[in-house]
Order: structure tokens, then sequence, then C-alpha cells
């Protein structure tokens, strides 16, 4: 949770577009800084380590969250929201139920994209 916490506190940096005053060099400071907090937690995290772990909670989290939320769309009267947990709740704020959702071809265009541009720059 205090990896999710962290990013959600930034995630308007991280996951915002490149502009002339927010540089993918800003964005790997910012990977970073939450690696040294996490380091002061739980020993020695590298950024890359940080980026990966991310990506990976994402990745388990996708089908599950996926199912709820097309399950609060059903009709019949049950509740507007996705009956999410806490952490979920949390990690949907930062990347948007859309990112959950899913488009027709399935695949989740804003976590491809990030992967391409962590292998371009070498993290």
């Amino acid at each position: 949770m205090s990896l999710v916490d962290l990013i959600h506190d930034q995630k308007s940096k991280l996951f915002g577009a490149l502009t002339s005053t927010l540089t993918f060099d800003d964005k790997n400071k910012i990977w970073e800084e939450i690696s040294g907090r996490l380091s002061e937690l739980h020993g020695n995290v590298k950024p890359r380590d940080v980026m990966k772990k991310w990506y990976n909670i994402l990745t388990k989290l996708k089908p599950c969250m996926a199912d709820k939320l097309a399950s609060a769309r059903k009709t019949g009267g049950g509740p507007e929201d996705a009956d999410l947990d806490e952490i979920e709740a949390k990690i949907s704020s930062i990347k948007g139920k859309e990112a959950f959702e899913g488009g027709e071809s399935g695949i989740d265009r804003s976590f491809e994209s990030q992967c391409a541009n962590d292998v371009i720059e070498g993290c």
C-alpha cells in the first residue's frame, strides 16, 4: 500500500504528458524519490524495481478490476460503482477506470506505451 500511496501522490507527474516543464528526466527523478522513500521503509529498493512492481500490480489486478467494473455496469438496479477494496480504489484513481475496462482490442495502450518508453530509455 505504501507504494500505491507514494505513486498516488505523484500521479499527475508520473503519468502526465511530457511537456517542456515535465520531462522524462523529471519522471525518472520522481521514481528515484519513491524508491528512496521505500528504501527507508523496506531496505534497498531500486527505481527499476519500483516501476516493475507497479506494473506487476497493475497486470495482476486488471482482470479482477475489469470484472468488478463490468459487473457494476450491468442493468438490474445494482450499485452504480464497482465494489473495489481500498487498494483497488486508489489504483483506479491513479490510472482511471478506463485503464481496467479495456478497449475493443483488449489492449491497455497506456501500459503498452509506458513499457515502450522504458525500453527505449533503457530503464
